[in-house]
């Protein structure tokens, strides 16, 4: 059936060969295709399958008792099977993309050969037969896997203009696997790197998110400098495109990689270069973050990190001063503020820094944690201070910080019928 078959073979699950073989009993054929195909072949654990088939979707319909039809309009069903779900294609073809994303028409064709000409770079057009386990390779993936090459299938240029996102998903690629795009790919993704502006903030978002993610997050980032795509998506990084800042933003984030920190470090890593000081860079960090539609959770916790930058744990700090830095931080950012720091330290000495860092707060914090350190653990309350005649407003913040500073440096006076002595007393 294929010119270029091989005999590697794919280790299909036996859930999978039965699922094959009710296809089989209808004359119609399924395939394993694209990443974990490829991810068998370079020793990358992945168990996310993907199918293609010859069969229509109705026709799948009507082969199985539960079928979700998730994007029958594009030819994509979930077959719950076994109490497991299989997103499954059927074989087609695309034309006409209206908005550098989506095609305008979709057909449905009778090979496998036709589909997978359709896809975007040849290591991902490889497919599994799922009676026998052969893999084939249509493509030349083989040879691009040997060479650790991201090559588009076809012509690079008519790849990256039907579909904008495919300029991010080379660079995520290049991350995930350690590999580099092959020279023509590059050169067309230089060429048109500006068509990422067509892309939805939401979908660049989840790009950018899933290259933070990988192995060498450092590789993607470059690779997006390189081609363009960069300070397309965040012009505000450009000042930093020719200076030690820029080396800085690798090291930092490829540091977040090697101890498994998590994406609100590593965003916080790719931002943190920017502006003259911390609160010009949040101002700037704050745009980026709406501009790509983050989460308030998200965005709380990278602003948080951005402004307290500078706030370093001391080891011969007073219980009062460690009380502020808790304040100042919130409890619930303290080791992430200290992964940051980690990471922006490249100090080779850095780790051990850190470790002792961590163990002297986590004792001095045993030894406060009862104590008072922000608004909530003060016996009044804003509605207290109304009560007794202090209108609304500014003044309120006011006065609750100067309650807060007295009880961090004399936690005996944090009562109620203290703190609201003292403050009639002063405002008498």
């Amino acid at each position: 059936m294929f010119q270029h078959q091989s005999m590697k073979i794919f280790p299909v699950p036996i859930k999978i060969k039965k699922l094959n073989n009710i296809f089989s009993s209808h004359n119609e054929k399924i395939y394993i295709v694209g990443g974990a195909i490829r991810d068998y072949l370079l020793k990358i654990p992945n168990h996310d399958f993907d199918f293609c088939t010859s069969a229509v979707p109705e026709k799948i319909l009507s082969m199985f008792k539960k079928v979700i039809p998730t994007g029958i309009k594009h030819g994509t069903v979930t077959v719950i099977f076994e109490n497991d779900m299989f997103e499954i294609t059927t074989f087609r073809t695309e034309k006409n993309y209206k908005d550098f994303r989506h095609p305008e028409t979709i057909t449905y064709v009778s090979n496998l050969e036709e589909d997978l000409s359709r896809r975007d770079f040849t290591v991902n057009a490889l497919a599994c037969d799922c009676e026998t386990g052969i893999i084939i390779d249509l493509f030349n993936g083989f040879k691009d896997l040997k060479h650790k090459k991201i090559r588009c299938i076809g012509n690079p240029k008519n790849r990256f203009t039907e579909d904008a996102l495919r300029l991010l998903r080379m660079c995520r690629f290049c991350s995930k696997l350690n590999f580099s795009p092959e020279s023509n790919t590059l050169k067309e993704a230089k060429n048109l790197s500006s068509n990422i502006i067509h892309i939805s903030s939401e979908r660049i978002h989840d790009e950018l998110d899933k290259i933070l993610l990988t192995s060498h997050p450092d590789i993607g980032i470059n690779l997006m400098k390189k081609t363009g795509l960069l300070f397309s998506i965040l012009p505000e990084l450009k000042y930093s495109s020719n200076s030690y800042l820029y080396k800085n933003i690798l090291k930092s984030i490829k540091n977040a990689s090697r101890y498994n920190y998590s994406l609100i470090i590593r965003w916080t890593c790719l931002l943190i270069y920017l502006g003259k000081n911390p609160d010009e860079c949040a101002y700037l960090v704050n745009n980026i973050l709406k501009r790509l539609k983050f989460s308030n959770f998200m965005k709380d916790k990278i602003l948080n990190l951005i402004q307290n930058q500078l706030q370093v744990y001391n080891f011969n700090w007073t219980n009062s001063e460690v009380k502020r830095f808790i304040n100042k931080v919130g409890i619930e950012n303290v080791e992430l503020l200290f992964e940051l720091q980690h990471c922006i330290n490249f100090n080779r000495n850095a780790t051990k820094k850190i470790t002792k860092v961590r163990e002297s707060f986590k004792n001095r914090y045993q030894i406060i944690k009862n104590e008072p350190s922000c608004f909530k653990d003060l016996a009044i309350n804003g509605d207290d201070l109304i009560k007794n005649g202090i209108k609304s407003g500014p003044e309120i913040k006011n006065i609750l910080n100067t309650m807060l500073d007295d009880v961090i440096d004399y936690p005996e006076h944090n009562t109620k019928e203290y703190l609201m002595t003292k403050v009639l007393n002063v405002n008498e």
